[in-house]
């Protein structure tokens, strides 16, 4: 499970990216959060602590992976 996060919830309050353990979100230039699904792993804390309800963790298979 990795984190994704919806843009027209995110209001770049840079919460989840303070507490990221894994260092896995960053914010873009229209001030949105971005999760590196490389670094992220599925702990869902950005999920627990979003008050948008923002990010959501969701099923992240490489290309060529099937499990």
């Amino acid at each position: 499970m990795k984190a994704h996060i919806d843009e027209t919830k995110c209001v770049g309050c840079g919460a989840c990216i303070l507490h990221c353990p894994a260092h896995a979100i960053t914010m873009q230039k229209n001030w949105h959060a971005l999760v590196d699904p490389s670094k992220c792993t599925g702990c869902g804390t950005c999920v627990r602590l979003c008050h948008r309800h923002a990010p959501h963790l969701m099923k992240n298979e490489l290309p060529g992976e099937h499990h």
